[in-house]
């Protein structure tokens, strides 16, 4: 009887028919996502993406999603002086069955599916097309990450035909690791998902801060080089930025590198650190930078 009733726990953990963990929907009313876009070393972008109101097109309501940051490049020259901008970015909203969609404010364009987390391991489900070309992935893994203070579960996709620079997450209630709104490439550009928030965390993401509260700058902060890398990468400070905090985190979160440092340039030995994307945050008197560095 013991050993029956062993199987039968068993092959409930197994299967998650008695620990199923309930869908957490997505908090549109108090979310608030920091991203990074980045076009190898020449186009930066950070940004939020958060609502400020509804409206109602075609009968259907949406939140209106609005777009808030910062923009540099670097085409053929230095760095430009930031730019700064706050734009209605278009329309989301989610549905009574685990289905994000989203509209631009084009009025003739028709929304757009971003996401369906009516999935399971092992479903092969459409994407936002990769490339423009590959728009399919399967699911590779299920689990749970801690949010704040509530656990959303996560699922990892493997692209089908193509890859992506890093690994690609859909996790309930926050969207993808390549962005509330999915830009996928394949090639050294695209969008980190730095951090979302929401009114339960403790601490919240950055905001951006607007022009009239920080002086434009001809470059940021520091450049790293070479990026990617393998062994050693070099973290370049401006002259200006000397009492710089460097702190350099994981794709699990944790601290790798931390270091107040008054030298222009600091090395750092890759050669033990786990292939992937980390964080790096830089902090001088009251400004704050996120850049990313690859392990390869």
């Amino acid at each position: 009887m013991q050993k029956k009733i062993f199987y039968i726990l068993l092959s409930c953990m197994l299967s998650n028919l008695c620990f199923a963990q309930s869908y957490t929907p997505f908090d549109f009313n108090n979310g608030l996502w920091q991203e990074d876009y980045y076009d190898m070393q020449y186009e930066r972008s950070y940004y939020n993406y958060y609502t400020d109101g509804d409206t109602i097109i075609n009968g259907i309501s949406y939140h209106q999603l609005y777009k808030k940051g910062k923009h540099t490049y670097s085409y053929n020259g230095p760095s430009t002086f930031w730019s700064y901008y706050t734009e209605l970015f278009g329309f989301i909203r989610e549905d009574n069955n685990k289905k994000i969609y989203y509209k631009g404010t084009n009025n003739g364009i028709a929304e757009e599916l971003l996401y369906d987390f009516n999935i399971t391991l092992g479903d092969t489900i459409a994407i936002p097309p990769i490339d423009l070309m590959f728009d399919s992935a399967v699911v590779v893994a299920v689990d749970s990450v801690l949010i704040c203070t509530s656990l959303h579960k996560r699922y990892k996709l493997s692209p089908i035909g193509t890859g992506l620079l890093h690994d690609l997450y859909w996790t309930e209630g926050t969207g993808s690791t390549h962005g509330l709104i999915p830009r996928y490439y394949s090639f050294e550009r695209g969008v980190l998902d730095v951090c979302y928030s929401d009114s339960t965390c403790v601490t919240p993401c950055l905001t951006i801060l607007s022009s009239s509260s920080i002086e434009d700058q001809a470059s940021t902060l520091a450049t790293i080089y070479p990026n990617p890398s393998s062994e050693t990468s070099i973290i370049r400070l401006n002259n200006s930025a000397r009492s710089t905090n460097i702190s350099i985190i994981n794709s699990l979160g944790q601290i790798v590198f931390n270091k107040t440092t008054n030298n222009q340039e600091e090395s750092l030995d890759l050669s033990q650190w786990v292939p992937g994307i980390y964080y790096v945050r830089l902090e001088y008197k009251q400004q704050v930078e996120t850049h990313y560095l690859i392990k390869q």
